[in-house]
């Protein structure tokens, strides 16, 4: 009753952008309260809606992106998140962007396609999570010596950039790596965290398993 109201009050005012976000908006709620049959139906409305007012193609990326979410082919899937990608340059930090990007990942990794994977952060400047995505391409393929650069440079990037979460991210995943190699946990990236992650507490909820997985105490605030 919300959303169809909402969406009238969208389409009375003339506002394009507000009906697109509502259908979509309806599409993930459809999909978390497993009416797989619905979300489509959504996304397809908010197609739509940006094909009749010739929007900016990049616009389409949050559908593809969504579409590719909620689908259950792996295959689909690939191609709707290269399509987000083909359709959001790498020059525009658009979460969207950002997520496909991650998803298609994921992916490949999954399926052992470790090239394709690397190739997807290919001639482009890396952020912190994008450092530790290629990190965990990597750490995939048991490569140490690499996944531990892509760790530290993330970490750096971070810590550079103010990006709090982010290097807690990195310092957790260097910790990991210590672990799996079965050597001393590094010192510097374990009091990092112990001082740090009562910043960020929804870090903390979010990262539970691999706060016990390191062994460490981290009180919320």
């Amino acid at each position: 009753l919300h959303f169809r109201r909402a969406l009238e009050l969208s389409q009375r005012a003339g506002d394009v952008i507000g009906e697109y976000r509502l259908n979509t908006w309806a599409a993930v709620l459809a999909h978390k309260f497993h009416r797989t049959a619905d979300s489509p139906v959504y996304l397809q409305a908010a197609k739509a809606i940006l094909d009749k007012h010739q929007r900016d193609a990049d616009l389409y990326g949050l559908i593809h992106f969504y579409a590719g979410m909620f689908e259950p082919d792996e295959a689909a899937a690939e191609l709707q998140y290269r399509k987000v990608l083909e359709l959001i340059p790498a020059s525009q930090d658009w979460w969207e962007r950002e997520r496909a990007q991650a998803h298609l990942s994921d992916l490949l990794v999954k399926q052992a396609r470790w090239q394709d994977a690397l190739d997807l952060y290919a001639n482009q400047t890396l952020g912190a999570a994008q450092e530790l995505l290629v990190g965990n391409i990597w750490l995939a393929q048991r490569d140490w010596g690499q996944a531990e650069t892509y760790g530290i440079r993330s970490f750096e990037k971070a810590k550079l950039n103010g990006q709090l979460q982010d290097a807690l991210n990195a310092a957790a995943y260097l910790l990991r790596l210590d672990h799996l190699q079965q050597r001393p946990a590094n010192n510097f990236y374990r009091q990092f965290l112990l001082k740090e992650a009562a910043n960020v507490p929804h870090w903390i909820r979010f990262n539970q398993s691999t706060i016990a997985d390191l062994g460490l105490v981290l009180a919320e605030p």
